[in-house]
C-alpha cells in the first residue's frame, strides 16, 4: 500500500509540473514488473502513477476551462456566494472612495470562484455568506515569474482561483441566519476595537487569529519578507500544530492530575490527542478552513493516530499517506510550495526525534533556523538577519503571541491578553 502511495504522489508531482507521467516511467515499471521479488512493489508503484495521472490531469483540466479569458469590456450578471471575510481598503486612485475586497463562489455555469473588488463613495452592506447578483467585468490571472516573484497562475491555480472581477453593482438576494465567515468579521471587528490603529500588533493579531492580513501594509509586508518572516503571520500547519501541541499537553497534565495514579503515562498521552485533534478543528475554522488548514487537520490526524498508538504504521508512513490523501482530494496542492514546506517541516522533526533531539526546545532552535534560511530564499533576497528573526520571533510566537491572543480573542475575560501581545509585538518591531 505504501509503495502505491508513493507512486500516486510522485505522479502527482510529474503531472503538474511536466504535464504529464513520462512514457518512459511506465516503460520502467512495466520491465520491473517482470521481475518476481519486486512485482508487487512495481504495480503498486504503476498504479499509483497511473491513478495520479488520471485525477490530476483532470482536475488540471477542469481547472483551466473555468479560468477566466473573457476581455475586461465584458460585463456579465451572475449569482454568487460570498465566501471568507470581506475587507475593506482606501481606494488607490480616488481618496473619496473606499474598496470592498471579497471571494465569491458562482452559483451558475461555469461555477467560477473569484476574487471580487467593488469601489465607490458609499459601500453596499456585503457580509459574508450573503447570495448576491452582481454586474462584474472579468479579468484573467495574470503574472510574471522572476528571481524574487512568485508564480501567481501556479497560485492561483493551487488555491483554486478562476479569474478576478470588478463588481459595478452589487445585489443582495438572501442572508443567512448565521454563518462562520459572518462570525469571523465580527471577532476581527472585535479585536481591532480594542487596539489603537496602524499598529503591529492591529495587523497582526487578526491575521493569527482569524486569517484577516487586510490591515497589513506594503511596509510592514516588506519588512516581514526581508525578515523571512512572512509565514508566521499566515495560518498554516505551523500555527495548526502548534495549537494542537498546546492543547495535548494541557490535556495531558490535566488527565494525569485527575486520573492520580488510576491511568499510566501512555494512556493518558493517548486520550489527550482527542482534545488537541478538537482544538486543531476549531482553529481551522477560525482560519475559514483554508486549504493550508485543509491539509494540516488531514497530516495531523494521521500522524497523531500513528504517533499514539492508534494506527500501527510508523510515522514516516503515516506522513506518506497524509500526503497522498491530500493529493488524492486536492491534485492541484501539489503546486503550492506550502504543502512541501509543511511535508519537509514534519520530516525534519522526525528526522530530529529519531537522531536523539527529544527536547522541544532544541527542536524549535533547530527548526527556527532551518526556517530562516529556508523563508530568506523562498520568498525574497536571502540576508543573514532572516536566520537571527526567526530564531529570536518563532519560539516568541511559539510560546506567548499565538495562544495568548486565542485566548484573549474567544474569552472575554481574558481580552487583556491582546494588548499585552500587541505591546510585546510593538516592542519587537513586528
Amino acid at each position: 500500500m505504501l509503495t502505491g502511495m508513493f507512486g500516486y504522489v510522485l505522479g502527482s508531482v510529474l503531472v503538474m509540473y511536466t504535464g504529464a507521467v513520462p512514457l518512459t516511467l511506465y516503460a520502467c515499471l512495466a520491465t520491473l514488473m517482470l521481475q518476481r521479488k519486486i512485482f508487487y512493489s512495481a504495480l503498486c508503484l504503476l498504479l499509483g502513477c497511473l491513478l495520479a495521472d488520471m485525477r490530476a490531469s483532470g482536475s488540471l483540466a477542469s481547472a483551466l476551462e473555468r479560468r477566466v479569458v473573457s476581455p475586461a469590456s465584458t460585463v456579465l450578471t451572475m449569482t454568487a456566494r460570498v465566501s471568507g471575510l470581506v475587507t475593506e481598503r482606501p481606494s488607490s486612485w480616488s481618496p473619496e472612495q473606499r474598496c470592498l475586497h471579497w471571494v465569491v463562489d458562482q452559483l451558475n455555469p461555469p461555477y467560477r470562484r473569484l476574487q471580487v473588488n467593488h469601489c465607490a463613495d458609499r459601500l453596499p452592506d456585503v457580509q459574508p455568506g450573503d447570495l448576491i447578483q452582481i454586474e462584474v467585468s472579468l479579468r484573467a490571472v495574470t503574472g510574471r515569474v522572476n528571481s524574487h516573484g512568485g508564480d501567481s497562475e501556479r497560485w492561483a491555480l493551487a488555491n483554486r482561483l478562476d479569474g478576478y472581477a470588478y463588481a459595478h453593482h452589487v445585489s443582495r438576494l438572501q442572508r443567512p441566519a448565521w454563518s462562520l465567515g459572518r462570525w469571523r468579521q465580527a471577532l476581527v471587528k472585535q479585536i481591532r476595537a480594542g487596539l489603537p490603529a496602524q499598529t503591529w500588533g492591529a495587523a497582526i493579531l487578526p491575521a493569527l487569529v482569524a486569517g484577516d492580513r487586510s490591515a497589513i501594509n506594503a511596509q510592514q509586508w516588506d519588512l516581514l519578507r526581508r525578515l523571512g518572516l512572512a509565514h508566521l503571520v499566515a495560518i498554516s500547519g505551523l500555527h495548526v500544530g502548534l495549537v494542537a501541541a498546546w492543547v495535548w499537553a494541557l490535556s495531558s497534565l490535566l488527565l494525569a492530575l485527575l486520573l492520580a495514579r488510576n491511568a499510566g503515562t501512555i494512556a493518558v498521552r493517548r486520550w489527550a490527542v482527542w482534545p488537541a485533534l478538537l482544538a486543531a478543528l476549531g482553529y481551522s475554522a477560525l482560519a475559514g478552513f483554508s486549504l493550508p488548514t485543509q491539509r494540516a487537520l488531514i497530516m495531523l490526524v494521521a500522524l497523531s493516530l500513528s504517533l499514539c498508538g492508534y494506527w500501527r504504521v510508523r510515522p514516516v508512513s503515516a506522513l506518506l499517506v497524509a500526503v497522498a490523501l491530500i493529493l488524492l482530494w486536492q491534485p492541484l496542492a501539489a503546486l503550492s510550495i506550502g504543502l512541501w514546506l509543511s511535508s519537509g517541516a514534519v520530516a525534519v522533526i522526525l528526522l530530529m526525534h529519531w537522531s536523539g533531539s527529544r527536547g522541544a526546545p532544541v527542536m524549535q532552535w533547530q527548526l527556527s533556523w532551518l526556517g530562516g534560511i529556508v523563508a530568506g530564499s523562498l520568498f525574497g533576497p536571502f540576508v543573514p538577519t532572516a536566520i537571527l528573526a526567526n530564531l529570536l520571533l518563532v519560539p516568541l510566537f511559539s510560546l506567548l503571541v499565538i495562544p495568548l491572543a486565542l485566548a484573549g480573542s474567544l474569552f472575554a475575560p481574558l481580552s487583556p491578553l491582546l494588548t499585552f501581545c500587541a505591546v510585546l509585538l510593538e516592542g519587537c518591531g513586528v
